[in-house]
C-alpha cells in the first residue's frame, strides 16, 4: 500500500472512530440526565403514606389530542417525620382509565414549613417558595401572603402516618390515591 492510500485509510477509520467519539459524548451525558430525571431525587425519600391530596377536585373535560379526558386543580401535602411540611398545588389529568398525573408544563406552587401535632390539631408554618402564578385567597380575592400560619384537624387512622383525614382551611385531603401515577414528580417537587 503507498503512502497517500496508507493516510487515507488512517482518515477513514479517524473518521468513523470521531463520529463514535462525538455520539458517544453526546448520548452518555443524555442517558445521564434521563437517568437523573427518572431516578429517586437526592435527598429525603417520602413515605407514601405520609402524603395527602384534597378531596375535592373539580375536573373539567378537556380535549382528547391532550392525552387525558380531565383536568383540574389540586393540591398535596407531604408530612416528613421530623416535622418538615410541603405542600404542592398545580394542576392534574385524568385518563379514561382513570389514572391522575402531573401537568408539568402547568407550574405549581410550592410552600415548605415545619408542622407540630397535639392530640388532634396540627400547627403549620409554611412559607411560599415558588409559585408560577401570583397566589390569590378564594375567599377573599386577594394575594396570599408569602407565609401562612394555620391549625389543622387531623382524624386520626392510626398507624398509616398522621392520619386518614387532614382538614385544611382549603378543604378535607385525603391519602394520596392509588390511581396517583406521577409519585417521583411529586417527590421532586416537595423536597424540604
Amino acid at each position: 500500500m503507498g503512502d497517500g492510500a496508507t493516510r487515507a485509510a488512517i482518515r477513514a477509520v479517524s473518521s468513523v472512530q470521531l463520529l463514535r467519539a462525538v455520539a458517544m459524548a453526546t448520548v452518555i451525558p443524555l442517558a445521564v440526565l434521563a437517568g437523573q430525571a427518572i431516578a429517586d431525587p437526592a435527598g429525603v425519600r417520602i413515605d407514601r403514606s405520609w402524603v395527602f391530596e384534597r378531596e375535592e377536585h373539580q375536573w373539567r373535560r378537556i380535549p382528547p389530542e391532550t392525552g387525558a379526558s380531565h383536568d383540574a386543580q389540586a393540591v398535596f401535602t407531604v408530612f416528613f417525620p421530623g416535622g418538615e411540611l410541603a405542600q404542592v398545588s398545580g394542576w392534574v389529568f385524568r385518563t379514561r382509565a382513570g389514572r391522575v398525573s402531573l401537568c408539568m408544563g402547568c407550574g405549581f406552587a410550592v410552600w415548605r414549613g415545619t408542622w407540630t401535632r397535639t392530640g388532634t390539631m396540627v400547627k403549620t408554618r409554611l412559607v411560599l417558595r415558588s409559585s408560577a402564578i401570583q397566589q390569590l385567597d378564594p375567599a377573599t380575592n386577594q394575594p396570599v401572603q408569602p407565609v401562612r400560619e394555620e391549625t389543622w384537624t387531623l382524624e386520626d387512622g392510626g398507624a398509616r402516618g398522621p392520619g386518614r383525614r387532614l382538614i385544611t382551611p382549603d378543604g378535607r385531603h385525603v391519602p394520596l390515591s392509588p390511581r396517583f401515577d406521577d409519585f417521583e414528580r411529586l417527590q421532586a417537587l416537595a423536597q424540604p
